[in-house]
């Protein structure tokens, strides 16, 4: 499974990176998708925007894409599980 994630991966003609577990910004992103609040509800934008500041909500948007395209989050109604 790590080694699954770790890769580029294509979809749709874009590409997206894989997730580096030893580089500082990935292991922010994973703390944030982790934290127990989002078990009940789901994972929205603003979820991650109060725990990723510097990042731009196109940054998001874009981590948001990464993750799905990865197989680490599923869309579930208008939600992301």
């Amino acid at each position: 499974m790590l080694n699954k994630v770790s890769q580029t991966k294509t979809d749709q003609g874009r590409s997206y990176e894989g997730f580096n577990f030893f580089s500082a910004e990935d292991q922010r992103l994973f703390e944030a998708i982790v934290r127990g609040e989002h078990t009940i509800q789901g994972l929205r934008h603003a979820d991650l925007q109060r725990p990723l500041p510097d990042r731009s909500p196109g940054q998001i948007s874009r981590l948001i894409r990464r993750l799905r395209v990865h197989g680490l989050l599923k869309r579930v109604g208008h939600t992301y599980k």
